[in-house]
């Protein structure tokens, strides 16, 4: 059975080349098959290290998702839930998101999306391709409400 030595080394091997939720470094690491008392001492230590720290993976992931345009607030919700962060954080994290701003993000979208105005049959298609997106309804609305 690997030991605490061998958790911990590969925690910080995991960590070295990328940052990780603590809910993902656990999830990794049992891949490892390590004796999950090993893991969690390993990821308590890579923490007390400053190694590891959701706050700041979970900012710098939803400024990284944010600034690429392509994605609402829904989809950069599902995305830092999916890297096993905590609601509370996810809450805190998005607090000050602009919906001002995606609406000027999902219009751009849009427009380099579709060369014409959206009629008919084809807001439909706007809409699932906005919403698959992640963006929210209301900016949806606002976005069909330009072309009308």
């Amino acid at each position: 059975m690997p030991s605490k030595r061998n958790a911990l080394q590969q925690a910080i091997y995991l960590l070295s080349r990328r940052d990780y939720s603590r809910q993902e470094l656990m999830r990794r690491l049992n891949l490892g098959r390590y004796e999950p008392e090993d893991i969690e001492a390993a990821v308590e230590r890579v923490s007390a290290r400053g190694y590891l720290n959701d706050n700041a993976f979970a900012r710098n992931l939803y400024e990284q998702l944010n600034r690429t345009g392509r994605y609402g607030i829904r989809a950069i919700r599902f995305k830092l839930a999916q890297k096993g962060l905590a609601e509370a954080i996810i809450s805190e994290i998005t607090g000050d998101y602009d919906f001002e701003e995606e609406y000027e993000r999902a219009l751009r979208l849009v427009a380099a999306k579709f060369v014409s105005p959206p009629t008919g049959e084809q807001k439909q298609k706007v809409a699932r391709f906005l919403s698959a997106r992640g963006f929210a309804d209301s900016t949806i609305s606002r976005v069909f409400a330009q072309f009308e």
